[in-house]
Protein backbone atom coordinates (compact mmCIF):
# COMPACT_ATOMS: atom_id res chain seq x y z
CA UNK A 1 0.00 0.00 0.00
CA UNK A 2 1.64 3.22 -1.11
CA UNK A 3 1.73 5.32 2.35
CA UNK A 4 -0.63 8.09 1.07
CA UNK A 5 -3.61 5.39 1.49
CA UNK A 6 -3.79 6.10 5.15
CA UNK A 7 -3.42 9.85 5.31
CA UNK A 8 -6.48 10.00 2.35
CA UNK A 9 -9.52 11.52 3.21
CA UNK A 10 -11.57 9.47 1.22
CA UNK A 11 -10.40 6.67 2.40
CA UNK A 12 -10.37 8.34 5.87
CA UNK A 13 -14.51 8.88 5.93
CA UNK A 14 -15.04 4.98 5.75
CA UNK A 15 -15.38 2.58 8.57
CA UNK A 16 -12.66 1.00 9.54
CA UNK A 17 -13.53 -2.97 8.50
CA UNK A 18 -14.66 -1.25 4.79
CA UNK A 19 -11.44 0.10 4.68
CA UNK A 20 -9.71 -3.41 5.23
CA UNK A 21 -12.11 -5.20 3.39
CA UNK A 22 -11.43 -2.82 0.74
CA UNK A 23 -7.57 -3.88 0.69
CA UNK A 24 -8.11 -7.22 0.49
CA UNK A 25 -10.25 -6.65 -2.49
CA UNK A 26 -6.43 -6.02 -3.74
CA UNK A 27 -5.44 -9.34 -3.26
CA UNK A 28 -8.69 -10.71 -3.93
CA UNK A 29 -8.79 -9.14 -7.84
CA UNK A 30 -7.27 -10.06 -11.15
CA UNK A 31 -4.22 -8.05 -12.29
CA UNK A 32 -6.77 -5.79 -13.93
CA UNK A 33 -8.75 -4.84 -10.49
CA UNK A 34 -11.49 -7.20 -11.57
CA UNK A 35 -13.47 -9.89 -9.52
CA UNK A 36 -16.69 -11.79 -8.83
CA UNK A 37 -18.98 -9.98 -7.06
CA UNK A 38 -20.46 -12.59 -4.83
CA UNK A 39 -20.18 -11.71 -0.72
CA UNK A 40 -20.41 -15.62 -0.26
CA UNK A 41 -17.26 -15.60 -2.33
CA UNK A 42 -15.71 -12.28 -0.89
CA UNK A 43 -15.91 -13.32 2.96
CA UNK A 44 -14.36 -16.59 2.43
CA UNK A 45 -11.44 -15.12 0.50
CA UNK A 46 -10.54 -12.11 2.86
CA UNK A 47 -12.43 -12.97 6.07
CA UNK A 48 -12.06 -16.35 6.09
CA UNK A 49 -11.48 -16.71 10.44
CA UNK A 50 -14.39 -13.75 11.43
CA UNK A 51 -17.07 -14.87 12.40
CA UNK A 52 -18.34 -11.54 13.12
CA UNK A 53 -18.40 -10.81 9.31
CA UNK A 54 -21.14 -12.49 7.63
CA UNK A 55 -21.69 -12.36 3.52
CA UNK A 56 -24.29 -9.68 4.67
CA UNK A 57 -21.94 -7.30 6.11
CA UNK A 58 -19.66 -8.36 3.64
CA UNK A 59 -22.54 -6.70 1.21
CA UNK A 60 -22.73 -3.79 3.44
CA UNK A 61 -19.28 -3.04 3.05
CA UNK A 62 -19.54 -3.46 -1.08
CA UNK A 63 -22.65 -1.22 -0.95
CA UNK A 64 -20.22 1.25 0.71
CA UNK A 65 -17.09 1.46 -1.21
CA UNK A 66 -19.33 1.46 -4.85
CA UNK A 67 -21.27 4.56 -3.09
CA UNK A 68 -17.96 6.55 -2.12
CA UNK A 69 -16.34 6.23 -5.82
CA UNK A 70 -14.06 3.36 -4.75
CA UNK A 71 -15.57 0.73 -7.32
CA UNK A 72 -18.05 -0.02 -9.25
CA UNK A 73 -20.37 -3.08 -9.75
CA UNK A 74 -21.71 -4.61 -12.95
CA UNK A 75 -22.64 -7.70 -14.41
CA UNK A 76 -23.36 -9.74 -17.70
CA UNK A 77 -25.34 -12.10 -18.94
CA UNK A 78 -23.62 -14.56 -16.30
CA UNK A 79 -22.61 -13.44 -13.01
CA UNK A 80 -21.94 -9.85 -11.28
CA UNK A 81 -18.59 -8.36 -10.89
CA UNK A 82 -16.93 -5.22 -9.56
CA UNK A 83 -14.18 -3.12 -11.13
CA UNK A 84 -11.45 -0.96 -8.60
CA UNK A 85 -11.58 2.36 -10.10
CA UNK A 86 -7.96 4.02 -10.13
CA UNK A 87 -6.78 0.81 -10.10
CA UNK A 88 -3.34 1.38 -11.40
CA UNK A 89 -3.24 4.17 -8.95
CA UNK A 90 -3.17 1.42 -5.79
CA UNK A 91 -1.38 -1.42 -8.21
CA UNK A 92 1.74 -1.91 -9.91
CA UNK A 93 1.42 -5.46 -12.56
CA UNK A 94 4.60 -5.91 -14.09
CA UNK A 95 3.70 -8.56 -16.00
CA UNK A 96 -0.51 -9.02 -15.73
CA UNK A 97 -2.37 -11.87 -17.14
CA UNK A 98 -4.74 -11.55 -19.41
CA UNK A 99 -8.13 -11.10 -17.27
CA UNK A 100 -11.24 -13.62 -17.82
CA UNK A 101 -13.88 -10.60 -16.57
CA UNK A 102 -15.69 -8.82 -18.80
CA UNK A 103 -14.48 -5.05 -18.23
CA UNK A 104 -17.55 -2.31 -17.69
CA UNK A 105 -19.82 -3.11 -20.36
CA UNK A 106 -22.39 -4.58 -18.44
CA UNK A 107 -24.59 -3.49 -16.11
CA UNK A 108 -24.24 -1.47 -12.99
CA UNK A 109 -26.01 -2.81 -10.14
CA UNK A 110 -27.62 -0.58 -7.60
CA UNK A 111 -29.13 -2.22 -4.41
CA UNK A 112 -30.80 -1.29 -1.19
CA UNK A 113 -29.07 -1.64 2.21
CA UNK A 114 -30.14 -5.55 2.24
CA UNK A 115 -28.55 -6.25 -0.89
CA UNK A 116 -31.39 -6.70 -2.92
CA UNK A 117 -31.00 -5.86 -6.61
CA UNK A 118 -33.23 -2.47 -7.30
CA UNK A 119 -32.44 -1.68 -10.85
CA UNK A 120 -29.81 -2.39 -13.89
CA UNK A 121 -28.24 0.65 -15.32
CA UNK A 122 -26.06 0.19 -19.30
CA UNK A 123 -22.34 1.45 -18.29
CA UNK A 124 -20.19 3.00 -21.10
CA UNK A 125 -17.71 0.88 -22.15
CA UNK A 126 -16.08 -1.94 -24.51
CA UNK A 127 -18.55 -4.44 -23.54
CA UNK A 128 -17.33 -8.11 -22.99
CA UNK A 129 -14.37 -9.20 -23.68
CA UNK A 130 -13.64 -11.55 -26.75
CA UNK A 131 -15.18 -9.57 -28.97
CA UNK A 132 -13.06 -7.75 -31.32
CA UNK A 133 -9.40 -7.87 -31.46
CA UNK A 134 -8.49 -5.16 -28.34
CA UNK A 135 -8.61 -6.82 -24.99
CA UNK A 136 -10.05 -10.26 -26.49
CA UNK A 137 -8.75 -13.19 -24.68
CA UNK A 138 -7.58 -16.56 -26.63
CA UNK A 139 -8.02 -19.97 -25.95
CA UNK A 140 -4.06 -20.26 -25.46
CA UNK A 141 -4.66 -17.65 -23.04
CA UNK A 142 -7.61 -18.97 -21.09
CA UNK A 143 -4.96 -22.04 -20.91
CA UNK A 144 -1.98 -20.03 -19.61
CA UNK A 145 -4.29 -18.54 -17.06
CA UNK A 146 -6.14 -21.70 -15.86
CA UNK A 147 -1.88 -23.37 -15.27
CA UNK A 148 -1.42 -20.71 -13.42
CA UNK A 149 -3.90 -20.19 -11.12
CA UNK A 150 -4.02 -23.95 -10.52
CA UNK A 151 -0.18 -24.45 -9.64
CA UNK A 152 -0.92 -21.94 -6.82
CA UNK A 153 -4.11 -23.17 -5.47
CA UNK A 154 -4.37 -26.98 -6.19
CA UNK A 155 -2.49 -27.60 -3.00
CA UNK A 156 -5.80 -25.86 -1.01
CA UNK A 157 -7.91 -27.95 -3.46
CA UNK A 158 -5.81 -30.95 -2.07
CA UNK A 159 -6.40 -30.12 1.53
CA UNK A 160 -9.93 -29.37 1.37
CA UNK A 161 -11.23 -32.59 -0.51
CA UNK A 162 -11.95 -35.16 1.78
CA UNK A 163 -9.99 -38.29 -0.63
CA UNK A 164 -6.38 -38.06 -1.44
CA UNK A 165 -5.78 -40.79 -3.67
CA UNK A 166 -3.84 -40.05 -7.12
CA UNK A 167 -2.73 -36.74 -7.01
CA UNK A 168 -0.69 -36.21 -9.97
CA UNK A 169 -3.96 -37.09 -12.22
CA UNK A 170 -6.54 -35.12 -9.93
CA UNK A 171 -3.76 -32.01 -10.60
CA UNK A 172 -4.38 -32.25 -14.34
CA UNK A 173 -8.31 -32.94 -13.53
CA UNK A 174 -7.65 -29.35 -11.46
CA UNK A 175 -6.01 -27.53 -14.33
CA UNK A 176 -9.11 -28.66 -16.64
CA UNK A 177 -11.64 -27.54 -14.11
CA UNK A 178 -10.17 -24.14 -13.94
CA UNK A 179 -9.87 -23.57 -17.70
CA UNK A 180 -13.67 -24.30 -17.79
CA UNK A 181 -14.58 -22.47 -15.22
CA UNK A 182 -12.51 -19.07 -16.31
CA UNK A 183 -14.43 -20.03 -20.31
CA UNK A 184 -17.92 -19.24 -18.55
CA UNK A 185 -16.27 -16.61 -16.20
CA UNK A 186 -16.24 -18.20 -13.21
CA UNK A 187 -14.05 -17.49 -10.04
CA UNK A 188 -12.59 -21.13 -9.63
CA UNK A 189 -12.03 -20.43 -5.91
CA UNK A 190 -15.95 -22.00 -6.03
CA UNK A 191 -13.98 -25.40 -6.91
CA UNK A 192 -12.33 -25.33 -3.66
CA UNK A 193 -15.45 -24.03 -1.73
CA UNK A 194 -17.26 -26.58 -3.48
CA UNK A 195 -14.67 -29.84 -2.25
CA UNK A 196 -15.62 -28.58 1.23
CA UNK A 197 -18.48 -28.20 1.09
CA UNK A 198 -18.76 -31.87 0.16
CA UNK A 199 -15.95 -32.99 2.74
CA UNK A 200 -18.41 -31.03 5.61
CA UNK A 201 -21.42 -32.90 3.63
CA UNK A 202 -22.81 -34.88 7.18
CA UNK A 203 -24.30 -37.21 4.20
CA UNK A 204 -20.97 -37.84 2.49
CA UNK A 205 -20.43 -41.56 3.49
CA UNK A 206 -16.33 -41.72 3.73
CA UNK A 207 -16.31 -45.83 1.70
CA UNK A 208 -18.53 -43.93 -1.16
CA UNK A 209 -16.09 -40.46 -1.16
CA UNK A 210 -16.08 -40.07 -5.02
CA UNK A 211 -12.05 -39.99 -5.97
CA UNK A 212 -10.76 -36.47 -6.57
CA UNK A 213 -10.26 -37.24 -10.47
CA UNK A 214 -13.84 -38.56 -10.72
CA UNK A 215 -15.25 -35.41 -8.84
CA UNK A 216 -12.91 -33.07 -10.87
CA UNK A 217 -14.51 -34.68 -14.00
CA UNK A 218 -18.20 -34.79 -14.18
CA UNK A 219 -18.14 -31.60 -12.35
CA UNK A 220 -19.64 -32.05 -9.39
CA UNK A 221 -18.86 -29.07 -7.86
CA UNK A 222 -22.41 -28.04 -9.07
CA UNK A 223 -23.95 -31.09 -7.56
CA UNK A 224 -26.70 -30.19 -4.96
CA UNK A 225 -25.80 -31.94 -1.13
CA UNK A 226 -26.50 -35.33 -1.15
CA UNK A 227 -29.80 -36.21 0.08
CA UNK A 228 -30.36 -37.63 3.70
CA UNK A 229 -28.77 -41.48 4.49
CA UNK A 230 -32.29 -42.29 5.77
CA UNK A 231 -33.68 -40.86 2.31
CA UNK A 232 -31.79 -43.07 0.38
CA UNK A 233 -32.26 -47.20 -0.64
CA UNK A 234 -30.23 -49.09 2.43
CA UNK A 235 -29.27 -45.64 3.84
CA UNK A 236 -29.34 -47.18 7.25
CA UNK A 237 -26.73 -49.07 7.03
CA UNK A 238 -24.39 -47.03 8.87
CA UNK A 239 -26.76 -47.07 11.87
CA UNK A 240 -27.35 -51.07 11.56
CA UNK A 241 -23.62 -51.11 11.90
CA UNK A 242 -23.43 -49.23 14.88
CA UNK A 243 -25.80 -50.95 16.47
CA UNK A 244 -24.10 -54.18 15.93
CA UNK A 245 -21.19 -52.78 17.15
CA UNK A 246 -22.80 -51.39 19.65
CA UNK A 247 -24.20 -54.96 20.57
CA UNK A 248 -20.65 -57.02 20.28
CA UNK A 249 -19.58 -54.63 23.11
CA UNK A 250 -22.14 -55.55 25.13
CA UNK A 251 -23.80 -52.30 25.27
CA UNK A 252 -26.76 -53.75 24.22
CA UNK A 253 -28.89 -56.30 25.30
Amino acid sequence: MKPSFWKSLSIASLPRDTRLHFIGLFNYADDHGRGIDDSRLLKAEIWPLDDDITARVVEEMMRTLAQAGKLVRYADDQREYFQIRRWTDHQKISKPQPSVIPPEGGWELSRNGQGTLLEHSRLEGKGREGKGKEGSTTSFEREQAAKSWSDEHFDRFWDAYPRHQSKVAARQKFVVAVGKMLKVNRNPEELILAAQRYADDPNREPAFTKLPTTWLNQGAWDDEPLPDRGSRPGGNRPDRAAAIAAQARGALP
